[in-house]
């Protein structure tokens, strides 16, 4: 036959098992969250940086763009001369060529 006290302490026990329990739970959370914040900041940082990353391959696509079609502009040029100005090809006498290196004709594709 239990007593008072016997009953009392295995309560007492069990309630201090709870409480630890819960205490253990509120520190751990109470850890998570400077932790998961810093963890915010940190994406936060790396989607700028993926950005900046993005916004750099997108406007040099443009210039590789813009210097594609500007190679493929010589022969609309002369597409639109020769059928709309009615202008005739220049005979290789008279034609000038002038001697460029490629490291001279585009410096700022030296460093690439």
């Amino acid at each position: 036959m239990k007593t008072r006290w016997q009953g009392t302490w295995l309560l007492d026990h069990r309630m201090r098992w709870l409480l630890m329990a819960l205490g253990a739970t509120f520190v751990m959370l109470l850890f998570a969250r400077p932790w998961l914040s810093n963890q915010l900041v940190g994406l936060g940082y790396e989607m700028e940086r993926l950005r900046q990353s993005h916004n750099d391959v997108s406007s040099l696509h443009r210039a590789l763009r813009v210097e594609a079609e500007s190679l493929n502009a010589v022969a609309r040029i002369e597409q639109i001369a020769v059928q709309q100005l009615h202008m005739k090809s220049a005979h290789p006498r008279q034609r000038i060529y002038i001697p460029v290196r490629v490291n001279e004709a585009r410096p700022h594709m030296e460093n690439r």
